[in-house]
């Protein structure tokens, strides 16, 4: 099993969107423009590499962001990504306390570490593949069904909570506050809190009776854009993180369209010209860590 270094927080399928038929969309980095392949853009070294985390790290986990939230199914979901991110440490523990622990299990171990969490997000990514695709073809028929919705939900809390952006706004948040946690603990413990966040999330967002999701249609010559940060809450000031009191989110599927769970519109499908997707780029813009991406050069460039 080989060790994966290059680990993408942006799914290469949702950026093919932007691509054209040789596979290739550009990208706006360090205030250059450049041609390049989904595969190469949207990822760290070892960005999901899992650490072991200590019994009160595992406490800080469920008296912070699982006890008291939602019901007990939810709470035992949250629960088992503890247990699933954290089994492959105990049973080093085990073994190492009967003697049988060697130098072939620890490789194996370290593969582990770096594999796990983005073999979870393919397999995520997966199962909402068709759901992408019905929206891409402007279907959102799917969210009638209240399990299908879920499974949505969560794949795109995931996609909003995994991001370089998101962790480090929520670190910079924790070293400002005044909980009892410091900013070392929550980076231990991050690989495995945020599937905790975005189940969380995902339940306000699946029942909630408010929130709608709305298709922006684009009728304009300019294409929507995405970025490092896919998903936003257009409520938010990203340059200063603040936890979010209100949710808007925001979700460009391609040049053409783009999904936004709202509360202020009683409409399923809109319209949007020019004047509305320059604001939602704007937003992506304001909303991004490092990287940019369109299948339209001129306007990154207009960017620079």
């Amino acid at each position: 099993m080989k060790k994966k270094r290059g680990q993408h927080y942006i799914w290469r399928y949702y950026l093919t969107s932007w691509s054209d038929d040789s596979g290739y969309l550009f990208c706006l980095r360090n205030n250059k423009v450049f041609r390049v392949l989904p595969k190469n853009i949207g990822k760290a070294r070892d960005f999901y590499r899992l650490r072991n985390l200590s019994p009160l790290e595992i406490s800080i986990i469920e008296q912070g962001f699982i006890k008291n939230y939602w019901t007990q199914e939810i709470q035992q979901i949250n629960k088992n990504w503890i247990k699933l991110f954290t089994d492959i440490f105990r049973q080093k523990e085990i073994l190492e306390q009967q003697g049988k622990w060697d130098e072939q299990q620890e490789e194996k171990l370290d593969v582990i570490m770096n594999n796990l969490v983005e073999d979870v997000h393919c397999q995520i990514e997966e199962t909402a593949l068709p759901y992408l695709d019905s929206l891409k073809s402007g279907n959102i028929d799917f969210l009638k069904s209240s399990h299908a919705k879920f499974e949505f939900m969560f794949f795109l809390c995931l996609q909003y909570v995994r991001t370089s952006m998101m962790k480090n706004n929520i670190l910079k948040s924790f070293a400002a506050g005044p909980l009892p946690v410091s900013p070392s603990q929550i980076e231990n413990v991050w690989s495995v809190l945020y599937f905790i966040l975005a189940t969380n999330l995902a339940m306000t967002l699946s029942t909630s009776r408010t929130l709608r999701v709305v298709m922006l249609k684009n009728i304009s010559s300019l294409p929507f854009i995405t970025g490092d940060q896919p998903i936003i809450n257009t409520l938010v000031d990203y340059s200063v993180y603040e936890e979010a009191k209100e949710f808007e989110l925001y979700y460009p599927i391609s040049p053409e369209l783009a999904l936004l769970i709202s509360n202020n519109t009683n409409q399923s499908i809109i319209e949007v010209k020019e004047e509305e997707v320059t604001k939602y780029n704007n937003l992506i813009v304001n909303a991004s860590d490092e990287q940019i991406y369109s299948n339209d050069e001129s306007i990154l460039n207009s960017l620079v």
